[in-house]
């Protein structure tokens, strides 16, 4: 349900069009209303979709109320990131074990995926391309095992330096 809560307090509504409004049946910002399937499943989902629609230097324009709940996001995004650090190692750990590789590949394949998006909404561009390498190098059959050491580096790295 916190996902919900997110989303009506991120999406109220403009009086005047000028703000952000979604509705359910439609996306305005900044006088352009533009229709869209809304399904609160994830706020990351919302979140891509507002990233789409607004650039990053029109935040400002957003009710101060928005534009502190889009910073509680990316604090919890941060945490939830750094929390993958003990999951990567797990996964790393069982990679070691007689038929783990497969189970842990695609463990951390899911993982880096659900970093892929959410990274940029919130700014972190080098996490996203961090994780998008990896899961590119997971796709591959037989794919090099130093790659895969380098991709997966880069991505620890890139988690342990969000602030």
């Amino acid at each position: 349900m916190e996902q919900i809560k997110t989303i009506n307090v991120i999406c109220e509504q403009a009086a005047d069009g000028s703000g952000l409004s979604l509705d359910g049946r439609s996306l305005c910002i900044a006088n352009v209303c533009q229709p869209t399937v809304y399904i609160a499943a994830q706020h990351e989902e919302v979140m891509l979709m507002l990233n789409r629609k607004l650039k990053t230097t029109r935040l400002d324009q957003l009710p101060p109320e928005a534009r502190d709940r889009i910073e509680q996001l990316r604090h919890q995004f941060i945490q939830r990131s750094r929390g993958h650090l003990d999951q990567i190692g797990e996964l790393l750990a069982a990679r070691q074990s007689p038929g783990g590789m497969i189970a842990a590949d695609a463990g951390l394949s899911t993982l880096a995926h659900s970093l892929v998006g959410a990274s940029g909404v919130f700014g972190f561009q080098a996490l996203g391309e961090a994780a998008v390498r990896l899961e590119k190098i997971l796709r591959q059959d037989g794919y090099c095992e130093s790659g895969f050491t380098t991709a997966i580096t880069g991505l620890i790295n890139e988690i342990e330096a969000l602030d």
